[in-house]
């Protein structure tokens, strides 16, 4: 009987038999086979005060074969990850940081999801507005290298290209044969 109390069925059962069998929907046994050493059970609760009678018992199983992991919704699982994402990037910066409940304690300051994603969007906007900026030098350096006979120019920061276009300036008296090119600091003729 020792060795049947300790099996995933025989948990279920103890489980169901000890609440009433109308606040189970249902209890499923996840990974069959003869590699899954660890197997997880699946228990759907009607009412979320079973739940939570339970979650409470938790601290009662240390030391046993089974644990029993919290089980948060969607939103909760989102906000979690959001935690978790600047949890890390603050070890990463050697601060002191945990996580309470649904809140991220640094250095003593306690943060909301809401507050953190309130900033990544404020970084991205800053990173967006920087973008733009970018993309304006190099337009710039793009119309600058119409004039030059030779230039190197970078283009999206990666790819590096040659133009070669010629355009006399429209004030210059210059024979048609000669190209006007740019060196250092000024104009100069060949």
């Amino acid at each position: 009987m020792g060795a049947d109390n300790k099996s995933p069925k025989s948990i279920i059962v103890k489980l169901s038999s000890r609440s009433r069998k109308d606040a189970i929907i249902g209890a499923i046994q996840g990974h069959r086979g003869e590699q899954a050493k660890n197997r997880r059970i699946l228990i759907e609760f009607i009412t979320y005060l079973k739940k939570q009678t339970i979650f409470k018992n938790v601290s009662k199983l240390k030391g046993k074969k089974i644990s029993i992991l919290h089980d948060r919704c969607e939103e909760d699982r989102e906000k979690q990850n959001v935690l978790l994402r600047h949890h890390k990037e603050a070890r990463k910066r050697n601060k002191q940081t945990r996580i309470k409940g649904l809140k991220l304690e640094i250095e003593s300051k306690l943060y909301t999801p809401e507050e953190l994603e309130y900033t990544d969007s404020e970084k991205e906007g800053e990173e967006y507005h920087e973008d733009e900026e970018e993309e304006e030098e190099e337009s710039l350096v793009i119309d600058e290298s119409i004039t030059d006979s030779k230039k190197t120019v970078v283009v999206n920061g990666n790819s590096e290209k040659t133009v070669q276009k010629r355009k006399v300036a429209e004030n210059s008296v210059t024979p048609t044969n000669t190209r006007l090119t740019r060196k250092h600091k000024g104009l100069h003729n060949k």
